[in-house]
């Protein structure tokens, strides 16, 4: 089950953070594992795993113990034998929490002139971003009867 998180007061953001973590899970030795789950083969360096910075400063929040890895578990289809489904990684070797921060910053800025959603945004649990430019709506018959 995923685990709902919200952080706030984030500096460079309005309102706060909130997210689903998709699993925590207890190592052999006793500590905490956070990992997200991935249906593509392509690995995440740790050098680009901001989601995990995220993930791992929301945890540390919310939990008493200490995370002590975070990591991705591909599901999909692996490129080779020697690909290791888990990839698990120390909290240290985890962009720092600043690159998390420009990234939250870049999104908080909508990049879309229109931001009133639409009536095909009706049921979107995102649609206070507002939609994207009109050549990126899908055609769809809100009647029902394409």
């Amino acid at each position: 089950a995923e685990l709902p998180f919200s952080l706030e007061d984030v500096a460079g953001v309005t309102g706060d953070v909130v997210g689903y973590v998709d699993s925590i899970r207890r190592l052999p030795d006793g500590g905490l594992a956070v990992l997200d789950y991935k249906a593509t083969a392509e690995r995440i360096a740790p050098d680009d795993a901001v989601q995990l910075s995220l993930y791992h400063r929301a945890c540390e929040d919310r939990f008493d113990e200490p995370i002590v890895a975070v990591g991705y578990v591909y599901v999909g289809d692996l490129d080779g034998d020697d690909d290791p489904r888990v990839n698990l990684l120390e909290p240290a070797d985890l962009p720092p929490w600043e690159a998390v921060r420009e990234t939250l910053e870049t999104v908080d800025e909508p990049s879309f002139a229109e931001t009133t959603p639409g009536e095909h945004c009706r049921h979107c649990p995102h649609r206070s971003l507002g939609c994207g430019p009109t050549e990126y709506t899908p055609e769809i018959d809100l009647a029902g009867d394409d």
